[in-house]
């Protein structure tokens, strides 16, 4: 006759309780006795592993004739049975380790890598920039960052800076309508402003093909759209690490103030220096062609680039080299830069604009009564070379220019220009946000020549990153100019007389938002 399901449940039940003691023991917990395992009051919390043997274990191992049972039945208080499967024999008097908490140590583990990652200050603020590792172009408004949107294998970035701003000075010309005209000039973009409004578009189907267009909203409050095309290229990298070619609108590879991200910048300002070099055409932007090159094994150890660009030369005078850019880059340790950079004008051009009637650009005495609206641009270059420091949070770079003044009609007798800027800057966390404060001196002179043209600006800023992504930023300028230094970028028409510069003291509120 078959045996019933609950005779064959009980049957197997010794061998049951057997395997539970053994676990039970392994982890440092004491066998139930067969009082133990009846009476719900009966204390089950975990003893020695030395006391629950001397307690319960005989005095020597207990072995069956037919090995079918460990001798930890007798430590559980029942008898051998002949129908339990064969397990290994187990001594009841070894002493069986106490194995920890597997949380706690993973919990010590987690520190211990915590610590490790943070440091003993906890959260980390991020450095400046890093080490050229070959794959960044020069001129990218956030650098090396990667978070970017996006879908269908396009990838898109915003960064909108606002600010409000007020400056404070007084001319000192006697002329009432210069001193008005003066004074205006100095506030020109006080109050509330959009001051960029950068939407990018980039694709990167390979790592030897790759495509950026950069546009700049902004500039349709000036009713200006031909200046809304920041950046408009296509990357070719046969040599991902090691050479590129550039094609399109691009950065001239001039100046770390152009050329470092626009969105790490630590002022609202970029100051007169950049006003000049690019109102020139030396910095900024321009329509041409680059290779980069890297010669080395590691990128960062040294990337030359080498452009020719549309420069001045253009329409009727037409030139495949309007203007030559290079620049030689190179990390020689972990966080310091040098970079040396050099552009050239080969050729003077004037254009008589006979056609554009309607344009402000009207010369106070040309030099052919019949084309005031002339332009001329002389041949001349412009060298620069900088030093950049980005470790523990602190970031000190610096930069000077020499070069020739190009701007044949604004020049007001000056042939040379040079400029010299320093920037400190420390960012550290603060609870919830990064706060970073900055101090930056730049010397300017115009026209190296003459005893006018000089300008020495001091600004202080303090920057708070409410978010990654989002900063806010107040800064406080003074500049002073040396008398009857003639106004950067004089309004149009030009006069006879130009406008002079006026020193002043200039506040402003900043806040950007990148995504």
């Amino acid at each position: 006759m078959k045996p019933t399901i609950s005779a064959r449940i009980i049957s197997k039940l010794p061998f049951l309780v057997a395997a539970w003691s053994l676990s039970s023991t392994a982890y440092g917990q004491q066998a139930p006795t067969p009082e133990s395992a009846t009476d719900p009051s009966a204390s089950t919390a975990p003893v020695a592993p030395s006391a629950a043997t001397s307690a319960v274990a005989p005095a020597a191992p207990v072995t069956p004739a037919n090995g079918t049972a460990p001798a930890v039945l007798a430590q559980a208080g029942l008898g051998a049975t002949t129908d339990v499967p064969s397990a290994p024999a187990v001594s009841a008097n070894a002493d069986l380790p106490l194995l920890p908490p597997l949380a706690d140590s993973e919990t010590k583990k987690d520190k211990k890598d915590k610590k490790g990652k943070k440091g003993k200050k906890g959260k980390k603020a991020p450095e400046f920039g890093k080490d050229n590792d070959g794959d960044t172009e020069w001129g990218d408004p956030w650098g090396d960052s990667q978070d970017e949107l996006r879908a269908a294998g396009l990838s898109f970035r915003f960064l909108l800076q606002a600010h409000y701003r007020q400056s404070f000075g007084s001319s000192p010309n006697t002329d009432p309508n210069y001193k008005m005209g003066e004074e205006n000039l100095m506030r020109h973009n006080d109050g509330w402003y959009v001051n960029r409004l950068f939407w990018r578009i980039g694709a990167e189907p390979s790592k030897y093909v790759g495509y950026k267009l950069l546009l700049d909203i902004a500039e349709f409050q000036h009713a200006n759209g031909k200046q809304s095309i920041k950046q408009a290229y296509v990357a070719l990298r046969p040599i991902p690490k090691h050479l590129h070619f550039l094609v399109g609108v691009l950065k001239l590879p001039y100046s770390i103030l152009e050329l470092d991200p626009i969105a790490k910048f630590e002022f609202t300002q970029m100051g007169d220096t950049d006003d000049l070099v690019k109102g020139m055409g030396f910095a900024g932007r321009d329509i041409g062609a680059e290779v980069v090159v890297s010669p080395l094994s590691k990128p960062k150890y040294l990337t030359l680039a080498v452009g020719l660009f549309r420069g001045h030369a253009h329409d009727e005078h037409a030139s495949l080299i309007g203007a030559v850019g290079a620049r030689a880059e190179t990390y020689p340790i972990k966080g310091l830069r040098f970079g040396a950079d050099w552009v050239d004008f080969p050729k003077t051009e004037t254009y008589l604009n006979p056609f554009e009637t309607g344009s402000k650009y009207l010369l106070p005495n040309p030099e052919n009564p019949n084309f005031p609206r002339s332009q001329t641009y002389l041949s001349g270059q412009a060298f620069s070379a900088d030093i950049t420091f980005s470790r523990w949070n602190l970031m000190l770079r610096t930069e000077g220019m020499l070069g020739t003044r190009v701007d044949h009609d604004t020049l007001y007798g000056a042939k040379k220009f040079g400029a010299y800027w320093a920037i400190a800057s420390y960012r550290f966390p603060a609870g919830p946000v990064d706060l970073q404060p900055s101090l930056r001196a730049e010397w300017l002179d115009t026209d190296l020549e003459h005893s006018v043209g000089m300008r020495r600006t001091l600004t202080a800023a303090f920057a708070a990153w409410v978010t990654k992504n989002v900063r806010f930023t107040l800064d406080v300028a003074r500049t002073d100019v040396q008398a009857n230094s003639p106004f950067i970028d004089q309004p149009l028409p030009l006069q006879q007389v130009p406008y002079n510069a006026v020193s002043n003291t200039c506040v402003t509120g900043q806040l950007q938002a990148n995504l």
